[in-house]
């Protein structure tokens, strides 16, 4: 779990969503796949910040680099039509990235055709 996401959900320390999307985007700006995903989590949903379309922007990104959490964060964008154009064709083929093989469309698992 990074730094970020404990200060978002604050379980283990007092919840801080500013302290959270500093720490997010110091890890996305350094690379790390876990913080631009959180960001894309926390602007998708308009957690401390306004709801944004960004979130395809930072999915995009890490999936690029291989995170393939991101991925299916993103494929989840392109199903719903939610900040990108709907593309069910695409959001499939992020979806088998995510997961390495065929499988069924959902963006909860990787369930085999």
């Amino acid at each position: 779990m990074s730094f970020g996401k404990l200060y978002s959900v604050g379980k283990v320390v007092e919840q801080d969503i500013v302290k959270s999307i500093d720490l997010y985007t110091r890890a996305c700006d350094g690379g790390d796949a876990w913080g631009c995903s959180g960001l894309g989590v926390l602007f998708k949903e308009g957690i401390g910040v306004l709801r944004d379309f960004k979130a395809a922007d930072f999915y995009t990104k890490e999936c690029d680099a291989g995170a393939l959490m991101s991925c299916r964060n993103l494929g989840s964008l392109y199903e719903a039509g939610d900040g990108v154009k709907k593309d069910e064709i695409r959001a499939t083929e992020l979806f088998a990235k995510a997961c390495g093989v065929e499988h069924k469309r959902t963006t909860m698992d990787c369930e085999p055709l």
